[in-house]
C-alpha cells in the first residue's frame, strides 16, 4: 500500500510551507502595514492562477469508462459514515484558534513575533510527526493507530491546562502538531485503503 506513504508527504509538504508561514506572519505584523498585508494575502490566489497556467497533462487516447455506481454504494457503508462521523468529531473545535489568539495576546501577553514563531513550532512538530508516520505506516495496520488517537488526543487536549508561559505554551504547541499530525495520517491512510478501487 503507497497510500500512506503519498499521505505524509502530503501532510508534511504542508506542514513545510507552514514553518515559513509562521514565523513570516509573525514579523509581517510588527513590521508592515495591516492594508500591505491584506493586499498580499489577497494576490496569492492570482498567482495559483498564474502556477496553474504551466500545469499540462496528457490525455489518455483511450479514456477508461467511469460508472458512479461503486462510489454510491460505498457512501452508504456503515464504514463510510463512521470514517466521516470521524473525522467530523477530529476536527470539531470550534473558535480555538480566536480563544487561542486572544490568551496569547491578552493574557500572556506574546508579542506577535512569539505567536507567530508558536505556528512554526507547531508546524515543525508536525513536520516530525509526518516524518514518523511514514517509518511507521509501512506493514503497520492503520486501524491500529485510529483507535489509539482518540486517547492520545485526549490527554493532548488535557496539555492545554499548562498553557500557562512562553515555555509551556511552546511546549503545548509542538506535542499537538506532532500528535495530530501523526494520527490524523493514520486516520486518512485509513479512509484510503477502505475505498473501492
Amino acid at each position: 500500500q503507497v497510500t500512506g506513504p503519498y499521505q505524509a508527504i502530503h501532510i508534511g509538504s504542508l506542514y513545510l510551507s507552514a514553518v515559513a508561514v509562521g514565523a513570516g506572519g509573525g514579523w509581517l505584523t510588527s513590521h508592515v502595514p495591516f492594508p500591505w498585508i491584506f493586499a498580499g494575502a489577497g494576490l496569492l490566489p492570482l498567482g495559483i492562477v498564474a502556477a496553474s497556467t504551466f500545469v499540462h497533462e496528457e490525455r489518455s487516447p483511450e479514456p477508461r469508462p467511469r460508472s458512479a455506481g461503486p462510489f454510491w454504494a460505498f457512501i452508504r457503508t456503515k464504514q463510510f459514515l463512521a470514517l466521516s462521523l470521524t473525522i467530523v468529531l477530529w476536527n470539531f473545535y470550534p473558535f480555538l484558534g480566536t480563544v487561542q489568539f486572544y490568551y496569547q495576546s491578552n493574557v500572556l501577553r506574546l508579542n506577535p513575533l512569539w505567536i507567530g514563531s508558536l505556528m512554526t513550532v507547531g508546524s515543525v512538530a508536525g513536520l516530525a510527526g509526518s516524518a514518523v508516520f511514514w517509518n511507521f505506516c509501512r506493514g503497520k495496520d492503520a486501524a491500529a493507530w485510529v483507535l489509539r488517537g482518540p486517547l492520545v488526543m485526549a490527554a493532548v487536549s488535557l496539555s492545554y491546562l499548562f498553557y500557562r508561559g512562553p515555555v509551556s505554551v511552546t511546549l503545548v504547541e509542538a506535542f499537538f502538531g506532532f500528535s495530530t499530525v501523526f494520527f490524523r495520517l493514520a486516520l486518512l491512510d485509513l479512509i484510503a485503503r477502505t475505498c473501492p478501487a
